[in-house]
């Protein structure tokens, strides 16, 4: 009787646990579906239709995919920036953060906390914040850059950088490697810390020099961390939009979109002006299916980024 007596009191604790369990998770849950999976969803829908935010729908099927992959020439350009901006930054970012973080490692500093602040600061400051910051370096009338490089004589007049199609885009590679740098930085500084030191002394004691060290032991104890940069780095690289926006936009709303001669348009910033453009270019459905053509972009550079480590992964079973 007793042991009847005790699991049913089990069993009803155990159903208000369940219950307050469940509480707990509910606001969370309704805020996904609301903020997250319904306008997913909706974007999906929207995609299907030709819809300029205030009139009637038009069900079009998949015409704004085809549009998009066959007639429209500036969302090809936009991917075809991008990719170029990602080039551009993620090998230096990757070669000189791994190097920092090697010599941080490596001498063992007192204030190395206090340089991975420093320089992880970037990366957390607000994007728009960014793009306003290398605005006015690289402005051409009042820039900080051009008024050094005017009075240290090495140009004798100010420079255009942000009108310029030969230096717009390569401003928008600096900009993401100084965002980018301290992140890189302190992921490779975190993997260094994870590797035995009895494997770094043991090697040492064989006579392993340090290139060798370098590349035969260390590199390919970082294969994990440094597959896990380069696809989050294509990932954020593809959805670049509010720095670069801000940086030929700042204080000149007639400017034209994409920079001078589109070279940094993005696909971000391309569905946004198709979205939230001007009356004769706005198409809530049309931008719909670009994001979700990016979406697609996305996940099969991340697959195929991912196909060497899988493979080695075989190997290794």
């Amino acid at each position: 009787m007793n042991t009847t007596a005790l699991s049913r009191r089990r069993t009803t604790l155990n159903a208000r646990t369940n219950r307050k369990g469940i509480l707990f998770v509910l606001p969370f849950v309704a805020f996904y579906l609301v903020f997250n999976l319904f306008p997913l969803l909706y974007t999906l829908y929207l995609s299907f239709f030709s819809w300029d935010g205030i009139g009637e729908q038009t069900f079009v099927g998949f015409a704004n995919y085809i549009r998009a992959i066959q007639t429209d020439t500036l969302f090809w350009t936009s991917i075809k920036n991008v990719f170029l901006i990602v080039l551009g930054y993620l090998p230096v970012t990757l070669i000189l953060s791994f190097v920092i973080a090697v010599l941080l490692y490596a001498r063992n500093l007192r204030l190395r906390r206090a340089f991975q602040v420093s320089m992880f600061l970037p990366y957390v400051v607000v994007p728009v914040a960014v793009g306003m910051l290398f605005s006015m370096m690289f402005s051409w009338q009042s820039g900080t850059v051009n008024a050094l490089l005017m009075r240290l004589n090495i140009i004798s007049e100010p420079i255009d950088w942000l009108g310029s199609q030969e230096f717009a885009r390569s401003i928008v590679i600096v900009m993401q490697i100084w965002k980018t740098f301290g992140y890189v930085v302190t992921l490779y500084l975190s993997a260094l810390t994870s590797i035995p030191r009895d494997v770094i002394e043991a090697a040492s004691l064989d006579g392993c020099k340090f290139w060798n060290m370098i590349f035969r032991i260390i590199l390919p104890m970082l294969r994990n961390i440094t597959m896990f940069i380069v696809i989050t780095t294509l990932i954020d690289g593809l959805q670049i939009f509010d720095a670069v926006k801000t940086l030929f936009t700042a204080g000149n709303t007639s400017a034209a979109i994409g920079g001078p001669g589109r070279t940094c348009l993005t696909p971000v910033w391309y569905l946004y002006y198709i979205a939230f453009g001007n009356s004769a270019v706005r198409d809530f459905g049309y931008a719909s299916a670009i994001s979700y053509l990016l979406f697609i972009i996305i996940i099969i550079f991340s697959l195929v980024t991912m196909i060497p480590r899988m493979r080695g992964i075989r190997e290794d079973g």
